[in-house]
């Protein structure tokens, strides 16, 4: 059996830095990679997440790449979820049905820069969401100049523009109503961003299934997250189009592609909304 690439870390209770450290080292790393030259920057994960830590935010999810290259250990990609008490959480882009989260993607071997998006986690489904391109992708390049402090203010950036923004597409998502053939649309560009060019195991329509009553419907804010459910937590049996047989789909875990996945199709149900088919 091929090793996992990624290692993914979520318990459904804020994650303690004990097991960040035992799960994601890479978080932890206190310079870059030998691999790295000096023109790179260093800019630590593990100082800004400590702030935000202390401002009462708290890890619900680690994900951290697997590497080949021993030189490149405990220096890989990681990707962080953070979110409020559910207490605190209608201050930052709270609903009845989720809440707002701060995703922090960083690397300490040059394969990323990093990067401070706005997210959401919908309470029904344990399902952590990404926002599209016209919620901005805050990143912070490897270049000299650049410092923990910036992390920071964009972080406070993403809190209080992004966030708003955010829930203000979501109760757009909600109001919209999708025709069958905007519902197919959507589902084919999960399908897209999904394989890519190549052959695809089973037929965009599967994606349109319901997994429990909340989420049936046809408003794009229920078509997105059937869709959005299906392609990225897998585990559904399908029918091969290529042998007939029937298995499960797999679930996607490259941090690169729940990143690409997500805020895609955040995007085209965005489009689909405004500019319809």
């Amino acid at each position: 059996m091929t090793p996992r690439r990624i290692h993914t870390l979520r318990t459904g209770q804020p994650l303690q830095l004990a097991a960040l450290q035992q799960h994601c080292p890479s978080v932890f790393a206190a310079e870059a990679s030998p691999t790295r030259g000096p023109r790179y920057e260093y800019i630590p994960t593990i100082k800004p997440l400590e702030k935000l830590l202390d401002q009462g935010w708290a890890v619900y999810e680690a994900s951290q790449n697997r590497v080949r290259n021993v030189e490149n250990e405990g220096f890989t990609r990681h990707s962080l979820r953070l979110r409020m008490a559910d207490s605190d959480k209608n201050k930052y882009g709270g609903a009845a049905d989720g809440t707002g989260e701060l995703v922090l993607t960083n690397a300490h071997d040059g394969t990323a820069a990093y990067t401070l998006t706005a997210g959401y986690f919908r309470l029904v489904c344990s399902n952590g969401m990404t926002t599209g391109k016209q919620i901005a992708s805050h990143r912070i390049i490897h270049s000299k100049g650049r410092s923990t402090s910036e992390v920071i203010d964009v972080a406070s950036r993403i809190i209080e523009d992004d966030f708003p923004r955010m829930m203000q597409q979501i109760e757009g998502f909600k109001a919209a109503t999708f025709s069958e053939e905007q519902s197919y649309a959507l589902a084919t560009r999960a399908m897209g961003l999904r394989y890519g060019s190549a052959l695809q195991p089973f037929k965009a329509e599967d994606l349109l299934r319901v997994r429990r009553p909340v989420d049936d419907g046809l408003s794009a804010w229920s078509v997105l997250n059937r869709i959005q459910e299906n392609v990225m937590q897998g585990g559904w049996e399908t029918k091969s189009v290529f042998t007939g047989r029937k298995s499960a789909v797999r679930s996607v875990e490259a941090i690169t592609a729940v990143h690409k996945i997500n805020a895609g199709l955040w995007t085209a149900c965005e489009e689909l909304c405004t500019d319809g088919l």
